[in-house]
């Protein structure tokens, strides 16, 4: 089931990204995990309905999402939600972000992304790091300027119930970075708008949203 389901995803990449492109990112999967140091390469299965499968987000699709914020980064923390092993919070640290939250349900794969980021951990004094295994839907999110990074990790449920938590906890300037946006329609829902839409060729990579400041 695990190979036919990366053969599909293999072959959707090449249809709607095109040769070039899905070449590239093929590559910068083998070059910055060598680069970096960094294990967080795989695929593992989810056996609910609610909560998707793990897949890590490829490094050049992430390097154009991060050029494309138009953020000082000194002023936003970084949460990403379903992070995995950890490589969406590294490249975050790489583009000088320093507040960075890890939320995932999977205790295996958040012990992995504590490895792999325990070398910039090191490195930074001045880095926040804080990883937790959690329900999205029961993380008490703080009131600060944010942005929030999510590689479709969950249905269109858990998502509105996410979005709504966020809207009630924190009144601040945030982001919401959504690759792979399956459920963008729940964005549309909740009246929050489109700031750009990152594409390849035929496939939208992310959708990113912002939201102004607001008052409780």
């Amino acid at each position: 089931m695990k190979i036919l389901i990366l053969f599909y995803y293999f072959f959707r990449s090449l249809l709607l990204r095109g040769p070039l492109k899905h070449v590239r990112l093929l590559f910068g999967e083998w070059y910055y995990e060598r680069k970096f140091g960094m294990r967080t390469k795989g695929f593992k299965t989810s056996d609910s309905e609610k909560y998707h499968h793990y897949q890590a987000a490829a490094y050049t699709v992430l390097m154009s999402i991060f050029n494309t914020l138009p953020l000082d980064t000194k002023h936003y923390a970084f949460y990403d939600i379903g992070c995995g092993r950890g490589r969406v919070l590294f490249m975050a640290a790489q583009f000088g972000y320093n507040r960075l939250y890890g939320i995932e349900l999977d205790g295996v794969l958040l012990k992995a992304a504590e490895a792999n980021l325990q070398a910039i951990r090191s490195q930074r004094n001045t880095l926040i790091i804080q990883l937790e295994q959690k329900n999205v839907l029961e993380y008490n999110f703080e009131n600060q300027e944010a942005i929030y990074f999510l590689f479709n990790p969950f249905n269109a449920e858990v998502m509105a119930g996410f979005i709504e938590k966020v809207l009630s906890t924190n009144k601040q300037a945030c982001y919401f970075v959504y690759m792979n946006p399956v459920y963008s329609h729940v964005f549309k829902q909740k009246n929050i708008p489109v700031h750009r839409v990152i594409k390849s060729c035929l496939y939208t990579e992310a959708i990113v949203y912002r939201l102004p400041p607001r008052t409780f």
